[in-house]
């Protein structure tokens, strides 16, 4: 229902304006969404997204432009409930499987948080990363990022062989919240639903990577892609502007919001 209602208000200010797109609003709308994914990837939440609105938009966005600003405002809680929700959903699917698959369900019975790590970490990898935590699909070049950002994600990683270097006390967002879904998944009553919650809520405050920043993760280039010209539509679709786009990683500018 909270979705629909943003929906409903994001949708109410497009039939209110002026239906000529600014090409500077879509630039900026590119931008700003680039910046929600990847600052959701640091921090698994979006706490003031009237800051970030204004690392894109001047100060006087909401005064001079109050439906856009409505607008992007309500889809930057919109993209964060949504990326939440589905996050936790695949994370069930996730450990499902792999315990469907383990052999004759044995890691079902685990549950020593060391052995759970441990199986966890070795069904690690980077095509799971990028399901599981989808909003930034193809948005980082893991590789080239700062050691911290990496280890934030799933502990110390071989590049090429993608294998995790073993380390029992590790705290790795992707370990820590299989454990959690797992313990979950074993009994909801114990570790009830809002446990869960809280915990997806606290990845990004884990105290060892309280250092880390969005400036110790790489971009990816842009993909370019061959479009045959088309027919310029001046309707303004606010799917278009915060939907999936491809990304300059050179105009992120600087970061207020730390």
């Amino acid at each position: 229902m909270a979705t629909e209602i943003l929906d409903g208000l994001a949708a109410k200010a497009v039939t209110n304006r002026q239906t000529q797109m600014d090409p500077d609003l879509r630039e900026k709308g590119f931008r700003l969404q680039t910046k929600c994914r990847l600052w959701f990837m640091r921090y698994f939440d979006i706490k003031e997204p009237h800051r970030l609105i204004l690392t894109v938009f001047p100060t006087t966005f909401k005064s001079t432009h109050p439906l856009d600003y409505h607008l992007v405002h309500t889809r930057i809680l919109g993209n964060k409930s949504q990326w939440k929700y589905q996050c936790m959903i695949r994370f069930e699917n996730h450990v499902e499987k792999m315990i469907a698959e383990s052999p004759h369900g044995s890691l079902k019975e685990v549950t020593s948080l060391n052995r759970l790590r441990s199986s966890f970490s070795d069904h690690f990898s980077f095509t799971t990363m990028d399901a599981l935590f989808y909003w930034g699909a193809g948005l980082i070049d893991w590789e080239k990022c700062k050691p911290l950002a990496r280890q934030f994600f799933f502990g110390k990683i071989s590049p090429l062989t993608e294998t995790l270097y073993r380390n029992a006390n590790s705290a790795e967002t992707y370990v820590l919240f299989c454990c959690q879904t797992k313990l979950y998944l074993d009994d909801p009553k114990a570790y009830g639903r809002q446990c869960l919650l809280d915990t997806f809520d606290r990845l990004g405050t884990i105290t060892r990577f309280k250092d880390l920043t969005i400036d110790d993760f790489v971009l990816r280039p842009p993909k370019t892609k061959n479009r045959k010209r088309r027919k310029i539509v001046d309707e303004f679709d606010e799917n278009e502007v915060f939907g999936e786009w491809d990304y300059d990683p050179q105009i992120l500018g600087d970061d207020d919001d730390t």
